[in-house]
């Protein structure tokens, strides 16, 4: 092994939910990488008891010490929680222990190229009910990278969906999206499209906002106010952007063989899409950041936690993804 080597950070996310349970699963793969998980010694110890599981803990000091990952054992850099946490059962005094995992991680990716970082589910409203503004990991992440305009992305390997806005109510879209704001996002869709995924030339589809992407005006005016004018300058500068596409129609099966990604207006627009084709072979991806970090594509699953039910497929694709894209650094 090289010190050289590239290592993956998991955050263990929501302790109450079935983020331990994945991590203490991974140890039941064959994984040659150096993988590392942040969670309290106590929660994994108690959740590896409640699954049955034989899993060797090995307790981890420094993230630059972190070994290749062997089978029915668990690298464990241990991070304090402030109460005691019973799975399924939501405690926002925790709150700050899910964030102080996210920003140990987010540290050493910062510090070193070849540390990537892949964040298990958290539970938003609960560190929003402790007090502190939460709309996600990509929002937090990038204001600790100091990046203004973080663009989330939805990758499997039969399609990518990046969005425009993401964890805001509907009725706030509109005044979210402007020229400006769509051509810092465009822009940095065709760099990572070129940098993350190594495509030459991506080719993006743009969906309308609107019903019928808008109907030349009689159904909303943002596609002629907005999203046009910056598909055509982008088109003007030799860039593969089409659209806007009416969202009904626009995820049909030639559309997905044509394009390379495909830019939602918002959440539920595109978000249903990807998760109905591919739900499990997902993995959330945040563009336009200065460190390599993604999530896997499902949610606390409070009702699963602790029960054996959970399952790690989204989680060993998000490794795998991660991995390819760290080793090409």
């Amino acid at each position: 092994m090289k010190s050289t080597d590239s290592i993956i950070i998991l955050t263990s996310g929501e302790p109450a939910g079935i983020g331990p349970d994945i991590c203490a699963f991974l140890a039941n793969e064959n994984i040659n990488k150096r993988i590392v998980v942040l969670c309290d010694h106590d929660v994994i110890q108690s959740r590896i008891k409640l699954l049955s599981l034989k899993i060797k803990i090995k307790n981890i000091k420094e993230i630059d010490h972190v070994e290749i990952h062997r089978k029915n054992e668990l690298q464990i850099l241990h991070v304090p929680v402030k109460e005691k946490v019973i799975a399924g059962i939501l405690n926002k005094n925790n709150s700050k222990y899910v964030l102080n995992m996210i920003d140990l991680a987010t540290h050493s990716c910062k510090r070193n190229k070849k540390i990537g970082m892949i964040n298990c589910p958290i539970q938003k409203s609960i560190i929003n009910d402790y007090g502190i503004k939460f709309n996600g990991h990509t929002d937090y992440i990038a204001n600790l990278c100091g990046v203004a305009n973080p663009v989330m992305m939805l990758a499997s390997d039969k399609l990518r969906v990046a969005l425009a806005t993401d964890h805001i109510p509907l009725n706030q879209v509109t005044k979210n999206i402007s020229e400006k704001k769509l051509r810092i996002i465009i822009s940095t869709i065709f760099r990572d499209l070129n940098k993350i995924f190594f495509i030459n030339n991506p080719k993006i589809a743009v969906i309308g906002l609107n019903p019928h992407a808008g109907e030349n005006g009689y159904l909303g005016k943002e596609e002629l106010i907005s999203i046009k004018p910056i598909i055509s300058e982008f088109k003007s500068k030799g860039y593969f952007l089409d659209g806007p596409f009416p969202a009904d129609t626009a995820f049909n099966p030639k559309m997905i063989d044509k394009y390379d990604a495909f830019l939602a207006m918002y959440h539920d627009q595109g978000l249903p899409v990807i998760k109905a084709l591919s739900f499990g072979n997902i993995v959330n991806i945040s563009l336009g950041l200065p460190i390599t970090r993604a999530s896997v594509d499902h949610g606390t699953a409070l009702e699963l936690a602790g029960t054996g039910k959970a399952k790690i497929n989204s989680l060993v694709y998000a490794i795998n993804q991660i991995s390819t894209i760290l080793d090409s650094l």
